[in-house]
């Protein structure tokens, strides 16, 4: 949606970040919505030979027909882990699952609650 923000720029702007505190909208180019950092909620962990008490290594898919990325996930705790993508991701969006796989075997997964 690029009407109703009273602004103009000669390159596409696109949300990045919304702030009900402030009522603010922050708007940036696309390059702005690349981050390789996001956090999960309500993590269910499938997997009996991966311990949470240790990173581990896997990829994850953020988007159901998207490819998988190569990432870390970091336990924290309460069912909330850290999860450090290898490579840039545009546009990740709270709310939405983060598959946690190894090779092809489902290890977990959790909701997407925002990025770092």
């Amino acid at each position: 949606q690029r009407k109703g923000i009273g602004i103009s720029n000669n390159k596409p702007l696109y949300v990045i970040k919304i702030d009900p505190i402030t009522n603010k909208v922050i708007v940036g180019e696309k390059e702005d919505l690349k981050s390789t950092k996001l956090k999960i909620k309500d993590l269910n962990w499938l997997s009996n030979d991966e311990a949470l008490e240790k990173d581990i290594s896997c990829s994850v898919r953020l988007r159901s027909n998207h490819k998988e990325i190569n990432a870390d996930v970091k336990y924290l705790g309460n069912g909330i882990a850290d999860v450090i993508l290898k490579s840039p991701y545009y546009g990740i969006t709270p709310g939405q699952a983060c598959v946690i796989y190894d090779k092809d075997r489902v290890l977990g997964g959790g909701w997407i609650i925002k990025e770092e």
